[in-house]
């Protein structure tokens, strides 16, 4: 907690004197993914604050933070990311919040794995 005084002085002199208390939140934790699912043609991820999404098609290990690396995926409100769906990739994903919070260099926030159903028995 913090605490902070304050004094105003208008221009007649009259003085008031409060003070007031607050708590300061650090933001240290990169965006969580909290959905992934497929949607008509697309994958479409949902984070838990605003970010920005990458994916790889190789693997987790690719800096989004300086270098940029990987491959931005779209969004329109920092909360919902979408790319073209292919039943044949494994995307590996990376978000970074607006605090360059993300995660560690090997790690991916999702890794998304295509799943094929058989019919036959």
């Amino acid at each position: 907690k913090r605490q902070v005084y304050i004094q105003c002085i208008d221009e007649a002199g009259n003085t008031d004197v409060t003070n007031i208390t607050f708590e300061v939140e650090v933001d240290k934790k990169s965006p969580l993914v909290t959905r992934a699912y497929k949607e008509g043609e697309n994958l479409k991820i949902m984070t838990d604050e605003e970010a920005e999404c990458y994916y790889s098609l190789e693997n987790c290990n690719f800096d989004i933070s300086e270098k940029k690396e990987g491959i931005l995926m779209t969004t329109s409100d920092g909360i919902s990311h979408t790319i073209e769906w292919n039943p044949f990739n494994i995307y590996y994903i990376k978000c970074k919040d607006r605090y360059n919070n993300l995660p560690n260099t090997a790690e991916c926030s999702i890794v998304i794995k295509p799943w094929q159903i058989s019919e036959n028995f």
